[in-house]
């Protein structure tokens, strides 16, 4: 394996273990009120989905001029496809469901895409990303639900670039 490949792996290593890190759901999670009528299992669930999502949403639009952009896209995927698999084989094995994880990602990657391309507010794509969210969570019109989704995009979305920053230079 060359020094390059090398790098681009590292690189995605590190992301797809950032994309899966719960530590910030945990912070997101407390600021939801328990008197409210929201399933926080489902929120925690569809918090994990986004964050994987926002980690390579991030990762192509920090890297849109890289000329590696697309084999770090590639190499990341691969890893969460990779993490997806065992997901899915796991909850075959504790629940005797076949739930395709990796599908589950696209879909919602597919419906948070949409909501960015429909947006008007380019510059504040969370945005976009929180109602789409709360709606997802079958509560759309609850505000703590909309800024969390809005909150773990933007979280994941800065720490993306800044690594990046100091990684691609």
């Amino acid at each position: 394996m060359t020094k390059e490949k090398d790098i681009i792996k590292e690189i995605c290593e590190n992301l797809s273990a950032f994309a899966i890190d719960r530590t910030d759901l945990k912070s997101i999670l407390t600021m939801i009120e328990k008197k409210q009528d929201i399933n926080l299992v489902t929120v925690e669930y569809e918090l994990a989905l986004l964050r994987i999502i926002s980690v390579g949403w991030s990762l192509s639009v920090n890297l849109e001029n890289h000329p590696e952009k697309d084999k770090f896209a590639l190499c990341f995927w691969d890893l969460i496809r990779n993490l997806s698999k065992d997901i899915t084989d796991i909850s075959f094995m504790t629940s005797g469901e076949n739930i395709d994880y990796f599908n589950i990602v696209k879909q919602r990657f597919e419906q948070y895409l949409s909501s960015l391309n429909k947006s008007m507010k380019k510059s504040d794509p969370a945005s976009a990303i929180g109602p789409v969210f709360a709606e997802i969570c079958k509560k759309k019109d609850n505000p703590f639900v909309i800024i969390s989704g809005a909150r773990i995009f933007n979280l994941a979305v800065s720490s993306v670039k800044e690594y990046l920053e100091l990684e691609t230079k």
